[in-house]
């Protein structure tokens, strides 16, 4: 199952970050009294063959990119526990497996395997931009 986490508080100088993640996600979360930071699941829903996920916070989307066969990008608004409506669901060319969020949040790059990068518009699925840029899969994207 995939969950989302939600942080309550801030760490202080003795906890690492990736550990209280970690942590709160098994269900171990830290006590408030200890300082750290706490977290509560979200959401609790099944993914089956979810290749990457990007989270985007300035517009409170989550995009999510499947595995093959279906190679699907899709765009969910996280309004609350109960609601998180999916926006957008688009069979992408190729065989996805990174995605990114433009520092607007309009646009997702989406890598795939064979060294393609597409840039989608983020509201209507439509393919802004497409290039081959070499021929090894591509592991992660980053917009400068």
């Amino acid at each position: 199952a995939a969950g989302g986490l939600a942080r309550t508080s801030a760490a202080d100088s003795t906890g690492d970050a990736d550990d209280m993640v970690c942590d709160a996600a098994e269900g171990n979360a830290p006590e408030a009294s200890s300082g750290l930071a706490n977290f509560r699941v979200f959401s609790d829903r099944s993914a089956s063959d979810l290749e990457a996920f990007e989270w985007n916070p300035s517009m409170d989307l989550l995009a999510c990119l499947t595995a093959p066969p279906d190679s699907t990008l899709s765009i969910y608004r996280l309004l609350s526990e109960d609601q998180s409506p999916k926006l957008l669901s688009e069979k992408i060319t190729g065989i996805g497996s990174a995605l990114a969020w433009s520092p607007c949040g309009r646009k997702v790059a989406v890598g795939d395997r064979l060294g393609a990068v597409a840039v989608y518009d983020g509201e209507t699925g439509v393919v802004l931009h497409s290039r081959r840029l070499h021929s090894r899969p591509v592991a992660a994207l980053s917009w400068l």
